[in-house]
């Protein structure tokens, strides 16, 4: 089976590659810059134009959209919110034309969203598939990213759109940037540290990514999240203790986060509780399911 992954270069989507190259599938990677991969043909594309380089969608079975710029990479000026959102609107929209050139379609499209879809909540409050989207800059960003994939049903192809959680790896993402200052012993919960994490190992991504382009029966919004979630102070105790290292400074205040990253601070400092029962209903097992094993596994 081949694969085409748009964003193949990213922290996921260079894991998923591998992952799937060692599954036995094909992998065609579309990337903004032409690099060298060692098990992968790599294909040139710009969203913003939409042009997807010559033979990269032949013959493919699977897409796997991953693509758009880093939510916290940078400040959010009103420009990086703009690309933020067209990034991912782009990326769905240039697939979706190319494709919809082609004589022999993809069986099956898998778009990633984002559990920020539903906004922020207590830990009381637990979102499902069901639930209506929130009102901040995130979830509008979602439901635009979601509306222009929704567009590949149209073209009947199969689509499921996945709302993946905090992702934990080892080679970057959130992990790297809380392991830093715990090993250096200036790590803190942020806040009042009650916030919820709703997080999924980078492994399980990986194989639910795999498991919903083989399940004929997966369609629609799906999210990509561990269980159970954790608060933010269980997160930062859970770590420190998988890195053997002390936490002795307190709370970080949320004041200082504001001022420090403007409305980015919000992707720190609130949080959401998200429920993974829809994939488990159809047959998906999750792999990694208590946060301090899964550290030990990632650590």
């Amino acid at each position: 089976m081949k694969v085409v992954i748009a964003g193949g270069s990213g922290l996921v989507g260079s894991r998923l590659t591998n992952y799937l190259i060692s599954k036995g599938y094909e992998i065609n990677i579309l990337s903004r810059n032409k690099f060298r991969h060692l098990n992968a043909a790599v294909y040139e594309w710009n969203p913003t134009k939409n042009y997807i380089e010559k033979g990269a969608l032949d013959g493919v079975t699977a897409v796997v959209n991953l693509a758009g710029a880093g939510v916290a990479d940078k400040s959010w000026t009103e420009e990086r919110k703009q690309l933020l959102l067209d990034s991912r609107v782009h990326s769905a929209e240039c697939l979706f034309h190319n494709l919809e050139s082609l004589v022999k379609k993809p069986k099956v499209v898998i778009n990633a969203s984002a559990i920020g879809y539903y906004g922020y909540g207590s830990a009381s409050q637990l979102f499902s598939e069901q639930d209506s989207s929130g009102s901040d800059f995130l979830a509008d960003v979602c439901v635009q990213w979601e509306r222009a994939a929704d567009r590949f049903t149209a073209l009947n192809i199969r689509l499921v759109k996945m709302r993946i959680g905090v992702v934990l790896d080892a080679k970057g993402g959130v992990l790297r940037k809380m392991k830093k200052p715990i090993q250096m012993m200036v790590g803190a919960p942020l806040g009042d540290g009650e916030q919820m994490i709703s997080w999924i190992h980078g492994e399980d991504i990986c194989r639910m990514i795999e498991f919903a382009i083989e399940k004929e029966d997966a369609r629609g919004a799906y999210n990509a999240v561990s269980n159970p979630p954790v608060s933010n102070s269980e997160f930062t105790t859970t770590l420190a203790n998988v890195l053997k290292r002390p936490l002795i400074l307190p709370n970080v205040p949320a004041f200082a986060m504001r001022l420090m990253l403007g409305e980015m601070s919000e992707i720190v400092l609130k949080g959401s509780s998200v429920s993974n029962e829809k994939i488990k209903s159809l047959g998906f097992d999750f792999k990694h399911t208590n946060l301090k094993n899964a550290l030990i596994d990632l650590l």
